[in-house]
């Protein structure tokens, strides 16, 4: 019988069992469970799925169109404004649209990646395109309605189930 060894990441954990490919013990907490039997986390190689593997590349081709998308949300915004007026419903409606509009542009300017980050890219361009909005609609003269708040929940809804 094995005499049990000690667990390298965890001294006072007694093991008897070893990593399949370098042999070193590891104990339950450390093991990673492969195809071809118990590794540690080292020989394991764990790795996201290139789906969710966003490099600093693609999260910089997300920021850029976050921030250009959003600005053209804003100014979209103001303009539909300027010709229907403050009308609740269609306010909401049209942060729907925003949202949708950026979450879409974003995924694709990212290949269609998903993850966290890519989640508050998007939200992120979603709020600019308030603030532009709201900015844009103080230097007219024309005042948001009191549901613009509500479509920018919806907004920031849609655009992260994009990812």
């Amino acid at each position: 019988m094995l005499e049990p060894s000690r667990c390298p990441r965890h001294p006072d954990t007694e093991t008897n069992l070893r990593c399949g490919r370098c042999e070193e013990p590891i104990c339950p907490s450390c093991m990673v469970h492969t195809p071809v039997g118990y590794r540690c986390k080292d020989c394991a190689r764990v790795r996201p799925p290139p789906t969710f593997d966003v490099n600093s590349v693609y999260l910089a081709r997300g920021i850029g169109a976050s921030v250009a998308l959003g600005v053209a949300g804003g100014a979209i915004f103001w303009l539909l404004s300027l010709l229907l007026g403050s009308v609740a419903f269609w306010q909401a409606i049209a942060f729907a649209g925003i949202g949708y509009m950026i979450g879409e542009g974003v995924s694709i300017a990212v290949n269609r990646k998903r993850g966290r980050n890519l989640k508050l890219v998007a939200s992120a361009g979603v709020f600019l395109a308030y603030v532009v909005s709201i900015w844009l609609l103080s230097l007219s003269g024309v005042g948001p309605s009191s549901s613009l708040f509500l479509g920018l929940i919806v907004g920031f809804y849609i655009a992260i189930r994009r990812f």
